[in-house]
């Protein structure tokens, strides 16, 4: 289920959905490839210890940046209600949408306000 379809309108609500359906594959991909990798770390070849250092310490790095970083991020400044939706921005986007219609509305009442600051009577 995408955040948008159900009834998720706080960072927390998305924040946390996101990591009940999403949290356990990226660990178990996290999981696989760092255990594939630590097969090459006994290896006689210098390349193969290296790559698998490499590999190891970027698997790890990447998954604590995503589980403590980037996650409680989202949780204090994600999108929220209908933020990050692609047909809500299409309707503020396309000529005679929400936006459109705000700003031909807001342009009418300045108009309506706006008076000169000097007037010259000749």
């Amino acid at each position: 289920m995408e955040a948008g379809a159900g009834d998720l309108d706080t960072r927390a609500e998305r924040t946390k959905s996101a990591m009940k359906s999403m949290g356990p594959t990226v660990l178990a991909g996290a999981a696989t490839t760092f255990g594939s990798t630590a097969f090459l770390a006994p290896c006689v070849l210098i390349f193969f210890v290296k790559f698998a250092y490499l590999m190891c310490v970027t698997i790890f790095a990447s998954i604590c940046t995503a589980m403590f970083f980037f996650c409680p991020l989202l949780a204090f400044a994600g999108p929220e209600g209908n933020d990050g939706d692609v047909m809500s921005l299409l309707g503020r986007v396309k000529p005679g949408g929400t936006a459109a219609k705000a700003a031909e509305a807001e342009m009418t009442d300045v108009a309506k306000v706006s008076t000169p600051l000097l007037s010259i009577n000749a």
